[in-house]
Formats: C-alpha cells, sequence, structure tokens
C-alpha cells in the first residue's frame, strides 16, 4: 500500500500528448497543495502551462485512485526554473479543488 500522500499526475502536455510525474501532497491551512516538478505544471519551451487537463491522484496505483481525484487549480513554479530554464529551480506546488 502506498501512503496517501504519494501519488500521480496526470496531464496533457504542450505537445498534446499525455504525460505523468510523481507528486506528494503537502500539509497547508486548507489541505490542498500538491508538490511536484516544475516541468510537470509548466513547458519552458512553448511557455505554456499544463493545467488545462491536470489531476493528482494520491495513492494511484494500476488505474486504482483510492483517495479521489483533485484537479489542478493554480500552479506556482520558481522563478528562475520558468524564466531561465535553471534546472536546480525544477519544481512547483500546485493548489487543488477538492477531490471527486
Amino acid at each position: 500500500n502506498l501512503p496517501k500522500t504519494t501519488g500521480k499526475v496526470f496531464f496533457i502536455g504542450a505537445d498534446h500528448k499525455p504525460h505523468w510525474c510523481s507528486a506528494t501532497s503537502v500539509q497547508s491551512q486548507y489541505k490542498n497543495l500538491v508538490a511536484t516538478a516544475g516541468h510537470c505544471v509548466y513547458d519552458t519551451k512553448s511557455n505554456a502551462t499544463t493545467l488545462d487537463k491536470w489531476v493528482f491522484i494520491p495513492g494511484y496505483y494500476e488505474g486504482k485512485t483510492p483517495w479521489g481525484i483533485y484537479v489542478g487549480k493554480t500552479a506556482y513554479t520558481h522563478y528562475d526554473y520558468s524564466v531561465y530554464e535553471d534546472g536546480d529551480r525544477d519544481y512547483a506546488f500546485v493548489t487543488v479543488y477538492n477531490g471527486v
């Protein structure tokens, strides 16, 4: 069994193809924050976000969604990653809507 805090992010990239990344929920006041890689929310080549079709599934395993599906709301990347493509700053935080 995987912990409730870790899971996968699924999204459609700027290339219009499906992608996935690992992610983890982060303790926060509103219990709606996810940490993942910056390239999982922002494409530096096209300067486009990928949040249009972005979901976090905690505990995802072999197609199962034991703790729901959370749609991305707002993504925050480090300025140096989104502007200068600095790989050392390739991280992001995403607020999510309530799960379904």
